[in-house]
C-alpha cells in the first residue's frame, strides 16, 4: 500500500512537474512572441523617426526659399541682382512685372539643391510629386528626370505592399488626410525578380501642394528580427533545458522524501500550478502560504514577489487611470522593464496634463482679453488702464506700464518721435505718468527700434523696485514687448514681476500685444472718423446757410425785378398818353397859325 501511495504520488508528482514546465514554456514562449513584436516594433518606429528627421531637411529648405518669395524685400534684392537693367523702375514696377519669374526660379533653386541631396550612402534621396487624386505628378524625381511632369498612373507604381495599390496615389491620399504618411511598398532588386521591403515618409507642403517624400529598405529590420528571435529561442531552449533539470532534481529528491513529505509538497505544488495558470490568463491572485525551507519555498517567494508586483502594477495603473498622477511608485529593481515604462507613461501623461492646461489657460485668457478689447475700444488712454488691470490679475504682474507715439506726432521725423507713457500700474503716477523715450533710447526705445521683444531675469537692483506696505523688493523678470500689427509697430509694454513668468505666459502676453496694438490702431482710425464726420457735418450746415441766403437774395432780386417791370409798364402807359397829346397838338398848330395875324412863331410860342 505504502509502495502504491510512493508510485502514485511519484507519478502525480511527475504529472505536476510536466504542467508546470508546460505552463513555464507557455508562459516563456508567450512572453517571447511579444518581446519580439515589441522588438520589431521599436526597430520600426526607430526607422519611421529617421525618416521623419531626413524628411525635415528638404522641407526646411523649401520653405525657407517659400517664405523668401513672400518678402517683398528679399524678392526685391533677388529682382534687382537678376535683372540689373532694370533697377532704374521703380520697386512696385519691378515687383509687379518679375515677382511671378523671380519666385518661380527661386522655388526651382530649392529643387535643385534637393535633388542634389543624398545619404545612406548615395542610396537614398528625396522625390517631389503634387497632391492631385487619383494620382499625383511627378514635379521632381533626382533619379529618373524622364519622369518630371508625368503623371504617375503606370501599372508599374502599383507597389504598395498590402493592397498593391499606387505607391504615389496612396502617399497623396494619406498626406490629403493627415499632411503626412507612411507607406510600405516593395520593388524588385536590381537585375533580380526577387522583392525588397521598402518605407517611405511623405509630408506635405501645403502652399505650394507639394509632397516631399523619401524611402528606405525595411529588410535590415527583419534581418534584426530574425537575429533577436534567434537569440530568445536560445534562451528559451536554455530556461525549459533548466525547468527540465531542476524538475528531474526535484522528482528524485521527492521520492526519497515522498513517505515524510508526499503531503505537503503536492499541496504546494499544486497551489504554484493553480497561481501560475491564474496569472497566465490575467486573474487577481493571492499569494502562497507554506511553511517549508526548500526549494519549493524558495518557488513560492519568488512567484509570491511576482504576485505582489503584479497587485502593485494594476494599482498603479488602476490610479494613473482615475487620475491621480502624482502617486508614488518604484520598479521593482533597476532592471525592471514594466515598471520602468510605467514610470515613462505617467510622466509622458504629466506632461500632456501640463499642455493641455496650458493650452485651455491661454485660450481662456485670450477670451477674457478679447472683451476688454471690445468693451473699452474708445479711448487708448482707458484701454491701456484695464489692459494692465487685466495682467495684474491674471499673470500676477506688480508693476506695468504702455508707451505709444501720440497720434500728432505720427507726421514728424522718425527721430524727433516720443514714446509717451499713456498708461501705468503700479507706479507712482505723478511721477512716471510724464516719462518719454526717443526711439531707440534706453530698453523700451530699442524694443520700439528693433520690432523685439526683451527680457530681463533677475534684473539689476537700480532697475527699479518693487513697493508694498511691508517692503520692497527688485523683480526677477521683467518683459518689454512692442505693441506690433501687419509690420506697424503702434508702442512698447513693459511688464515687471516678483516671480519667474512661465515661458506660456511670456507668448501669451506677445500674442496679447498683436492683438492690443490692432485695436489701438481701430481706437485711432475710429477718433480720425469722428472728427472727419463732425467736420463734415459742420460743412453740411454751412453750405445749408449758404444755400438758405442765395435763396433769399434770389426772392429778392425777383421782388425788385418785378417792381421794375411795373414801373416801366406805367411809363410806357404814360409815354402813350404824353404821344396822344402830341398828336393833338399839332393837328392844332395850323388852326392856330391861321387865327395869328401876327406871325407869332411856334418857338416863341414855346419859349411862353
Amino acid at each position: 500500500m505504502k509502495r502504491n501511495i510512493l508510485i502514485t504520488f511519484s507519478l502525480l508528482m511527475i504529472l505536476n512537474v510536466l504542467v508546470i514546465t508546460s505552463v513555464v514554456v507557455y508562459l516563456i514562449y508567450q512572453k517571447n512572441q511579444k518581446d519580439i513584436d515589441t522588438f520589431r516594433a521599436r526597430e520600426m518606429e526607430k526607422l519611421k523617426d529617421h525618416l521623419t528627421d531626413l524628411i525635415a531637411s528638404p522641407y526646411d529648405l523649401i520653405l525657407k526659399y517659400y517664405r523668401e518669395t513672400q518678402d517683398d524685400s528679399v524678392m526685391l534684392a533677388m529682382i534687382k541682382k537678376e535683372f540689373p537693367l532694370d533697377q532704374d523702375n521703380d520697386d512696385v514696377v519691378l515687383l509687379t512685372r518679375y515677382r511671378s519669374k523671380m519666385k518661380k526660379t527661386h522655388i526651382n533653386r530649392a529643387i535643385e539643391i534637393i535633388d542634389k541631396i543624398r545619404y545612406d550612402g548615395g542610396k537614398g534621396y528625396f522625390w517631389i510629386t503634387d497632391d492631385q487624386l487619383p494620382y499625383p505628378k511627378m514635379v521632381n524625381h533626382p533619379i529618373r528626370h524622364q519622369e518630371n511632369g508625368q503623371i504617375m498612373n503606370q501599372d508599374k507604381y502599383n507597389t504598395e505592399k498590402y493592397d498593391q495599390k499606387n505607391l504615389y496615389q496612396a502617399q497623396s491620399e494619406l498626406c490629403q488626410l493627415n499632411g503626412e504618411g507612411y507607406v510600405e511598398y516593395q520593388i524588385y532588386k536590381p537585375g533580380s525578380k526577387e522583392f525588397e521591403n521598402k518605407i517611405s515618409y511623405s509630408r506635405l507642403f501645403q502652399p505650394l501642394n507639394w509632397i516631399i517624400s523619401t524611402g528606405i529598405y525595411t529588410d535590415q529590420i527583419e534581418e534584426a528580427v530574425a537575429q533577436e528571435t534567434l537569440k530568445i529561442s536560445q534562451q528559451v531552449r536554455t530556461v525549459i533545458f533548466t525547468v527540465i533539470i531542476l524538475s528531474s532534481l526535484m522528482l528524485l529528491l521527492f521520492i526519497g522524501l515522498a513517505e515524510r513529505y508526499s503531503h505537503g509538497l503536492v499541496k504546494a505544488i499544486h497551489m504554484v500550478k493553480d497561481r501560475l495558470k491564474q496569472l497566465s490568463q490575467g486573474e487577481k491572485v493571492a499569494k502562497v502560504e507554506i511553511k517549508r525551507k526548500d526549494e519549493i519555498k524558495e518557488m513560492t517567494d519568488s512567484l509570491n514577489s511576482l504576485v505582489d508586483g503584479i497587485n502593485v502594477y494594476t494599482q498603479f495603473a488602476h490610479e494613473v487611470g482615475e487620475g491621480n498622477l502624482d502617486i508614488t511608485f518604484e520598479p521593482l529593481s533597476e532592471h525592471d522593464i514594466l515598471g520602468s515604462a510605467l514610470l515613462s507613461m505617467r510622466e509622458n501623461l504629466k506632461a500632456s496634463s501640463k499642455e493641455e492646461k496650458e493650452r485651455k489657460w491661454t485660450a481662456e485668457s485670450m477670451a477674457k482679453f478679447g472683451e476688454i478689447l471690445r468693451t473699452h475700444n474708445t479711448d487708448v488712454k482707458n484701454l491701456g488702464d484695464h489692459v494692465l488691470k487685466f495682467l495684474s490679475e491674471h499673470i500676477q504682474i506688480n508693476l506695468g506700464a504702455i508707451y505709444v507715439i501720440l497720434e500728432n506726432q505720427e507726421e514728424l521725423e522718425e527721430e524727433e518721435r516720443l514714446l509717451q507713457m499713456i498708461s501705468c500700474y503700479a507706479f507712482n503716477r505723478k511721477k512716471f505718468l510724464n516719462v518719454s523715450f526717443k526711439l531707440g533710447d534706453g530698453l523700451i526705445g530699442e524694443s520700439y527700434l528693433h520690432r523685439q521683444s526683451i527680457t530681463l531675469v533677475d534684473a539689476p537692483k537700480d532697475y527699479l523696485n518693487i513697493k508694498s506696505g511691508l517692503g520692497d523688493s527688485p523683480p526677477q523678470n521683467i518683459l518689454i514687448v512692442p505693441l506690433l500689427n501687419n509690420d506697424v509697430c503702434y508702442g512698447v509694454m513693459e511688464l515687471a514681476s516678483i516671480r519667474q513668468l512661465e515661458p506660456f505666459e511670456v507668448a501669451f502676453v506677445e500674442s496679447l500685444s498683436q492683438s492690443l496694438a490692432s485695436t489701438i490702431n481701430a481706437v485711432r482710425v475710429n477718433e480720425q472718423t469722428r472728427i472727419l464726420l463732425q467736420n463734415s457735418q459742420k460743412m453740411t450746415e454751412e453750405l445749408k446757410a449758404q444755400e438758405e441766403e442765395l435763396r433769399q437774395n434770389q426772392e429778392e432780386l425777383q421782388t425788385t425785378q418785378e417792381e421794375m417791370n411795373r414801373r416801366y409798364t406805367i411809363l410806357q402807359e404814360d409815354y402813350k398818353v404824353l404821344l396822344e397829346e402830341k398828336e393833338k397838338l399839332q393837328e392844332q398848330i395850323p388852326e392856330t397859325e391861321e387865327a395869328n395875324p401876327k406871325g407869332i412863331n411856334e418857338g416863341d410860342l414855346s419859349k411862353n
